[in-house]
């Protein structure tokens, strides 16, 4: 596009410098005429002179000869072309005209190709992004993307940019038209389903069907994206369901948000818990991280004793201390909810990731179990942020070949207290998949809070593949041999290689 313009103007110029020079040319060589015939004259009007001396004519009659010569000299010279005016010749005269047409041609491409709102196009990605709100460099630039989203209707990035300075100016309807042209333009994609989503929830002051709808097929895509949780919890207030609205605001606190975003979110969920039952079921967690974390993220769960999947779960940002609560609002959607009763163990657990999936670099420490229906407050504490525990074991795990068994199979590590009997101190959990498998049994992995593996002189150590998933060992249940001994550096291996009776 700006190649032709320098094209066509780079043509006007050398159509210009011709017909000047053409016109120059003409007037020397003009000048060169009209020399040359005033030489003649001169040679002709001697020759007469000299003749009337001869002749003795007198000086009227010469007057009368020379001015006759001038008539037939002028007459003789005449015009060069044969144009009535006689200043230009045909060819420069088309030249002219040709140089004319370009220029208005010239004019008609940048009237259709042009960009007269180019400056402010160039500020309006700038003005988008800053971090004050400029209300006329904002209607500035709204004003040139839509002469531009009229001028080219199938560009992307023109409505993609409307609609956000239309956001800006709080026109919420001129936004949700711009981000439905780019839906369109862009079919099925998450971004601007979302920008979409926000625009017409704004506009018509809540959800519509439509709205959730594509509310829920971004959230199937993206399961945590903030701003569409945000948009249900503020709907569910609206309805006065509260727990819902506390679910989804505990799913949009645990993404990453600037802090003023995340405080803002918080203090919502405090109101909307604070309308809820303050009888039901629930568990008060406050977890104190000592010292610097290189985990970012903090899962806090209830999930049944001895293992199994979470009953209620909340991710947030780690922090050297806070609170959290589980109840139901904050439920797995599974069949079985914290609130159907029973003991149920809590779990803190330190990851790098954010994963759901427990990583091998994650950290964790748990409490007895307890019962949500008595609203106990439970104290968790990481003591480092490598090991949890001040005493560790290490354990070498390995299943025989003869056992044919799945690899989702529970397998538990277990450590007791040889010389006093009792339950295990601590247990941990992994599966037949895992298989061999180096492990680390700490005092995270405790059974009761307070009784780990400090201080305990001997320990005796069992690995069970339990068959029927139950922590209390059962017949058919696949064992090692137990070991019994000190802790030390060295690993303890357990090879798995019996069948119980």
């Amino acid at each position: 596009m700006i190649g032709a313009f320098v094209l066509a103007a780079l043509f006007a110029s050398v159509v210009v410098l011709y017909v000047v020079f053409g016109a120059r040319r003409n007037r020397a060589r003009a000048m060169d005429r009209t020399s040359a015939s005033a030489a003649l004259f001169a040679d002709r009007r001697q020759e007469l002179v000299a003749e009337g001396r001869v002749q003795a004519l007198d000086t009227p009659t010469l007057a009368e000869l020379e001015e006759e010569l001038a008539l037939d000299l002028i007459e003789s010279e005449g015009p060069e072309t044969d144009s009535p005016s006689g200043s230009l010749q045909p060819p420069l005269r088309i030249v002219a005209l040709t140089g004319a047409g370009l220029a208005v041609v010239a004019l008609g491409l940048y009237a259709i190709w042009g960009e007269p709102h180019a400056s402010a196009l160039v500020r309006a990605g700038d003005v988008l992004v800053s971090d004050g709100v400029d209300r006329a460099a904002l209607a500035s630039a709204e004003k040139a993307l839509s002469a531009r989203a009229g001028r080219n209707p199938e560009d992307v990035d023109t409505w993609f940019f409307l609609g956000h300075s239309r956001m800006r100016l709080s026109d919420y309807r001129g936004a949700e038209i711009a981000f439905a042209k780019l839906r369109d333009l862009a079919g099925p994609n998450e971004e601007a389903d979302a920008a979409w989503a926000q625009a017409s929830y704004l506009a018509e002051r809540g959800l519509t069907d439509r709205t959730r709808q594509v509310v829920e097929r971004v959230l199937a895509a993206r399961p945590a994206h903030p701003a569409m949780l945000e948009m249900l919890a503020m709907d569910a207030m609206r309805r006065s369901a509260f727990a819902e609205a506390s679910g989804y605001l505990a799913r949009a606190t645990g993404q990453p948000l600037p802090e003023s975003r995340r405080a803002l979110l918080e203090d919502l969920m405090t109101v909307a818990r604070s309308q809820l039952d303050p009888a039901r079921p629930l568990i008060e967690v406050s977890v104190n991280v000592e010292g610097e974390t290189r985990r970012p993220w903090l899962f806090v769960f209830a999930r049944p004793v001895g293992g199994g999947m979470p009953l209620a779960a909340v991710r947030v940002r780690a922090r050297a201390s806070q609170t959290v609560l589980l109840d139901d609002s904050v439920g797995m959607g599974g069949a079985t909810r914290l609130s159907d009763g029973g003991l149920v163990e809590v779990v803190a657990r330190l990851s790098d990731t954010g994963n759901a999936a427990a990583s091998a670099d994650d950290v964790e420490v748990s409490a007895r179990p307890v019962d949500p229906g008595t609203q106990p407050h439970v104290e968790l504490t990481f003591s480092s942020d490598a090991v949890p525990g001040s005493a560790t074991a290490t354990v070498d795990v390995s299943l025989d070949a003869a056992f044919d068994v799945a690899p989702a199979a529970i397998v538990f590590v277990i450590a007791r207290d040889a010389e006093q009997p009792g339950p295990p101190l601590v247990v941990k959990r992994i599966t037949a998949g895992d298989l061999p498998a180096r492990i680390a049994l700490t005092d995270a992995d405790a059974m009761l809070a307070g009784r780990g593996l400090q201080g305990v002189e001997t320990l005796a150590l069992v690995a069970r593949v339990a068959l029927g998933g139950s922590t209390t060992a059962m017949a058919g249940d696949l064992e090692s041999p137990i070991w019994v001994g000190s802790l030390s550096a060295e690993p303890v291996h357990l090879h798995i290689d019996r069948r119980r009776p």
